[in-house]
């Protein structure tokens, strides 16, 4: 595997919120405050991963479809066959659960937004090893908008978006922030945490390749896609490559 530089490791740290060590450092998504200029509390360290909190352990994640989502056939084989994305690269493993008892539920929503994350985590300790530890969460896409829907066509529609949707929200799940400071449904004037915070380089930046200066940014990631937008790199730690 090719070594990577600095700028690339600082961005990396950023996202994944701690070190190549796994040591938890004190600038990340996980102590951004959501203010701009960015600001951060190195006390409140959200960096969590299912599973032990360490570092270079895996985890199986348990995941259920709402039954009043209604989900299709072809819509859950798209959820799944987005997380076996992760679960290629990296030492985490899917399996389908039960509503109610399943570690993270995937619902159906009408706002207009798509969402995913951990709901439910013990927080880790800035400057430790001691990474936090999540026991829930929630996959919620409204996939009747435009590049959020339909799930589970042709690869080519809306640029691919809504598949690399569904593996940034299953990126959240997993304990990954954004490449810099913002987030949905958030207005702020940001900048790119580094020259790396861009989708060429992570699914997990809002930022489109060649915008690595100051930029107004409208956090709302439903808004319609271009469909010549494809991210296609994902950066991550938490979960080692086999």
């Amino acid at each position: 595997m090719a070594s990577i530089n600095t700028v690339q490791d600082s961005e990396i740290s950023y996202i994944t919120g701690m070190t190549s060590g796994g040591v938890l450092v004190s600038q990340s998504f996980w102590t951004w405050k959501s203010d701009s200029p960015a600001t951060y509390d190195p006390g409140n360290n959200y960096t969590a991963k299912f599973g032990a909190g360490t570092a270079g352990t895996g985890a199986t994640i348990s995941y259920a479809f709402a039954s009043a989502s209604n989900w299709t056939a072809t819509e859950k084989a798209a959820f799944s066959s987005t997380a076996s994305l992760w679960s290629a690269v990296a030492n985490v493993g899917f399996v389908e659960g039960s509503p109610g008892s399943a570690q993270i539920t995937i619902t159906r929503e009408s706002d207009g937004s798509a969402s995913g994350g951990q709901s439910r985590i013990v927080p880790g300790r800035t400057g430790t090893t001691s990474i936090g530890r999540a026991s829930s969460g929630t996959i919620d896409i409204d996939t009747s908008v435009n590049g959020f829907g339909p799930l589970g066509g042709p690869l080519g529609d809306y640029g691919g978006y809504p598949y690399t949707t569904l593996i940034h929200e299953w990126g959240h799940v997993l304990g990954l922030g954004h490449g810099g400071a913002y987030d949905e449904g958030v207005d702020i004037s940001a900048t790119a945490f580094t020259s790396y915070d861009n989708r060429a380089w992570t699914i997990m930046s809002y930022i489109e390749p060649g915008r690595h200066s100051s930029f107004l940014l409208r956090a709302d990631y439903a808004e319609a896609p271009n469909p010549s937008r494809n991210p296609t790199s994902m950066l991550l730690r938490n979960w080692p490559s086999h």
